[in-house]
């Protein structure tokens, strides 16, 4: 058989999970056909960094989609969707990325917020967008992702110069997340310049405490 034919019978082989010796890095299962359809797609845009035509990109998203067909969990394939959307300016796919990657990693904070950033974007007013986020806060959800999103109508508040909702919220999400880095740095923001010394001191103490490298 010729070698041009010979390679493309391997990937062939590959898709179809017929390939037994394919191991993935550190650990001691095979690869299953859809994280090689995964691998395939990474391999494909990197052959192709720097020259990439719109069908190279149409050949990675096929890739990653028929990945996802057969394993509903692979996050790394969400990602590389999102990414690919984020890129094109689709937002409608990319939401649909976020929406599949939060559904097979619920406890993703970083996914969760692109996803209420993407949902902010959507809403044409201040009262539609608190009106989405409080829609949103009726969704049983991680604490960490429920203090997100008080800390988003937080900012939403103080928007408003409606100082004391703003306080509730951010009193909330330190409740359901004593360490949310982004309560602490947005109460310190809420202070103002002309806040008391020791109302700002406890304030950058629990954002030291919260994250360092913030400070």
């Amino acid at each position: 058989m010729p070698s041009g034919m010979r390679a493309r019978a391997v990937v062939v082989a590959m898709l179809l999970g017929a390939v037994p010796g394919i191991w993935a890095a550190g650990r001691n299962q095979p690869l299953t056909t859809a994280e090689l359809l995964v691998d395939l797609a990474r391999d494909h845009a990197l052959v192709r960094r720097g020259q990439q035509t719109e069908a190279d990109v149409q050949t990675v998203r096929t890739l990653l989609r028929a990945a996802l067909r057969l394993d509903p969990q692979l996050t790394d394939a969400y990602v590389w969707l999102y990414e690919l959307a984020t890129l094109a300016g689709d937002q409608a796919a990319a939401g649909q990325a976020l929406t599949g990657l939060l559904n097979a990693d619920p406890t993703n904070q970083n996914a969760f917020a692109l996803w209420l950033a993407a949902g902010a974007r959507v809403c044409q007013t201040a009262e539609a967008r608190a009106e989405w986020l409080q829609a949103v806060l009726q969704t049983p959800r991680p604490p960490a992702l429920q203090a997100m999103v008080h800390v988003e109508l937080a900012r939403l508040e103080l928007e408003r110069v409606d100082l004391a909702a703003a306080q509730r919220h951010l009193d909330r999400a330190f409740e359901l997340e004593p360490t949310c880095v982004a309560a602490a740095a947005l109460a310190l923001h809420a202070l103002g310049d002309e806040a008391p010394a020791v109302a700002r001191l406890k304030a950058l103490l629990r954002l030291l405490a919260a994250h360092p490298a913030e400070l």
